[in-house]
């Protein structure tokens, strides 16, 4: 039996969701390790703090910029379900997270709702508990 660990899986989601990828070895470390250290510090706050962090260097990273060049608001946020929930934002959905960012909510927020959201801890838990494949 394979036990993740809920900090390596929350950094895990935002990789499914941001780059559409299963994490590679060293990001996923690198990422984990600032995670965790600001949950020991911080705690809660700190953590999701972190992963606003993490989420933050992932869209300014060139992959991102690579596969993601003039994407639109509706874009991103459809780009974000498919990674994560495994499906293209409903009506509703793609209107509320396009409004949240429209009056000033940032994308890291936005990763952050959608990529640790119970409808994404359930679509990934496959990838996830069954061990991540690194790749690199």
């Amino acid at each position: 039996m394979f036990v993740p660990d809920a900090l390596d899986s929350a950094v895990a989601r935002e990789y499914y969701a941001i780059l559409g990828r299963t994490p590679d070895a060293t990001g996923l470390q690198g990422f984990e390790a600032q995670v965790k250290q600001a949950a020991a510090s911080g705690g809660a706050n700190g953590t999701f703090q972190a992963l606003g962090n993490v989420a933050n260097a992932m869209l300014n990273s060139s992959e991102y910029a690579t596969t993601h060049a003039g994407q639109t608001t509706a874009g991103f946020v459809d780009s974000l379900y498919v990674g994560a929930l495994g499906r293209h934002a409903d009506a509703g959905g793609a209107a509320f997270f396009a409004d949240q960012l429209a009056h000033g909510i940032s994308k890291a927020a936005v990763v952050l709702e959608i990529s640790q959201s119970a409808e994404a801890q359930v679509h990934l838990v496959g990838q996830i508990e069954n061990g991540f494949h690194l790749i690199g």
